[in-house]
């Protein structure tokens, strides 16, 4: 992002959470009419709407495609695709406080915070929408940072074999 501030593509990456804020907003109000639905469904949408309104969206797409990005390069970090999208769900919600809350310790005497988990079915959901919105974004930096590196490779097995026949 860094290298080119002005690009198109985190519009429309910011312009893809927006869709998925609408669409979030669309369930839940179906769900206020009466309309039947999946309550895990419902409650991925409501944090999506409580994100919406915390965050900026860019703040949103930066995490997720970050996550994408380490899903990408380092596979072998997430157990399995439910498990990406489990964490995927958590560093996003993690971007605000509406993932902690409050309560009294005792033995302490005062007020700890804690965290405030979304069922895993939720979670599940939250992060599949995440992955399928922004996740093109973090595959794309992907992308580019591999062949970045794999010039680099390049550029260092030239040198050494250039040196190695000048002995």
């Amino acid at each position: 992002m860094a290298k080119n501030p002005d690009s198109v593509a985190w519009v429309t990456l910011d312009e893809r959470w927006r869709a998925l804020e609408d669409h979030a907003r669309g369930i839940v109000a179906a769900s206020l009419k009466g309309r039947a639905g999946s309550r895990y469904e419902r409650a991925a949408a409501h944090e999506v709407i409580k994100l919406a309104d915390d965050v900026k969206p860019r703040q949103v797409v930066e995490v997720a495609t970050a996550m994408v990005m380490m899903w990408e390069l380092e596979p072998r970090q997430f157990r399995s695709d439910r498990a990406f999208w489990i964490q995927l769900a958590r560093r996003v919600r993690g971007v605000t406080d509406i993932n902690f809350g409050e309560r009294w310790d005792n033995v302490r005497g005062r007020v700890r915070r804690c965290y405030r988990e979304l069922t895993p079915k939720a979670s599940l959901i939250l992060g599949h929408w995440l992955a399928e919105t922004l996740g093109v974004g973090g595959q794309h930096l992907a992308r580019l940072h591999r062949a970045e590196l794999e010039k680099k490779a390049n550029e260092g097995r030239a040198l050494h074999d250039a040196l190695s026949k000048l002995a």
